[in-house]
């Protein structure tokens, strides 16, 4: 078979969102985690992801979301925003220190790849130290070419690439079905100039494609975190993974690479 070779371009979305960076979990949970194993997988997954989407050809860019719990505390009482204890691997110092010096490497690693086009996204354990991280990520690449870095504080964000509009939130609050009319309510201008439209949340740790509205599409993006004793003992699994979003700058998601450890 001869195949037309494409012309049109492409970028790729990558987020290891729910990462929960120093969350400990033991052995005895059959899925043992803590920061060595958590870079390890990172690393890994994004690798592979980005290794086979190369195979495709050079991508536009590859937008990374990171944040979205990507830190497992966000205080000095190894606790979530809102107050819930949390088995920690190190003090919270130490965690949030290593966590800044994580993204940095992880976002120098990506760019290894293609341009680089970063956002951070709040989540419910660490709400307040996304901001934090996103001014540090700001301050270290200001003079890098090919790394951007948004500089919004908001806890939806949305642009558009191509005829695409891409919406990144951690997806804790509201319900799935209220999200296209916030979403178009807070972004009209974009929304009306969109052919369609993709949102990506993570939150509940597994992958899915939630019911679509109209041509509006909600990714539900999986963990790469291990399971710790209170997700043990209740039961809640899923499959740990990182995705690949493969976005055609015309006609928007056409496919995936999965990279699952």
């Amino acid at each position: 078979f001869d195949y037309e070779e494409r012309t049109d371009g492409f970028s790729v979305l990558v987020s290891p969102t729910d990462f929960h960076w120093g969350k400990y979990a033991s052995a005895i949970t059959g899925d043992e985690y803590n920061r060595d194993i958590a870079k390890e997988r990172l690393f890994s997954s994004t690798k592979d992801v980005l290794d086979r989407v190369m195979l495709r050809g050079m991508p536009d860019k590859i937008i990374v979301a990171i944040g979205g719990d990507g830190l497992h505390i966000d205080n000095q009482f190894r606790s979530t925003t809102r107050g819930t204890p949390q088995d920690c691997d190190g003090t919270p110092v130490e965690l949030a220190s290593s966590y800044v010096r994580l993204c940095i490497e992880y976002i120098n690693m990506i760019r290894t790849y293609a341009p680089v086009e970063c956002y951070v996204v709040a989540g419910n354990h660490d709400y307040y130290t996304t901001s934090i991280l996103r001014e540090a990520i700001c301050a270290w690449f200001r003079n890098v070419k090919n790394v951007h870095i948004d500089e919004q504080i908001a806890i939806r964000r949305t642009f558009l690439y191509g005829k695409s509009l891409i919406t990144l939130m951690h997806g804790d609050n509201g319900n799935t079905k209220d999200f296209p009319s916030i979403i178009a309510g807070e972004n009209a201008k974009l929304w009306g100039e969109s052919h369609q439209r993709f949102i990506f949340t993570g939150h509940l740790h597994t992958e899915r494609e939630l019911p679509t509205f109209g041509n509006i599409t909600v990714y539900r993006m999986p963990s790469l975190a291990g399971t710790d004793d209170w997700h043990w003992q209740k039961g809640y699994k899923s499959r740990k993974a990182l995705i690949g979003y493969i976005l055609d700058y015309n006609k928007g998601v056409i496919a995936t690479e999965i990279s699952p450890c």
